[in-house]
């Protein structure tokens, strides 16, 4: 459940940071789609051998700690955007 908070706490701060410019978006996008794609990897993997949930889960939980991080230093750096 906290990852899954602070997923939507990213995806907000980081379509704020997107308002920066056209590179900035499409980062933020890509971003946000491995976001999205490793997370459903990682529900539909229940049934499949240990080794494709694990690397799904890892997959997932890097893209969420990133975007914890970018969140984190988001508030506590507050750097200028656009």
């Amino acid at each position: 459940m906290a990852l899954g908070l602070a997923c939507a706490v990213a995806v907000v701060v980081l379509f704020n940071i997107a308002g920066a410019g056209l590179l900035a978006r499409l980062l933020v996008y890509a971003f946000l789609a491995g976001l999205i794609a490793s997370g459903i990897a990682t529900a539909l993997s229940s049934g499949a051998p240990k080794a494709l949930r694990r690397t799904c889960g890892i997959a997932f939980s890097t893209y969420a700690l990133v975007a914890a991080a970018v969140v984190l230093w988001v508030v506590i750096a507050k750097p200028p955007f656009g």
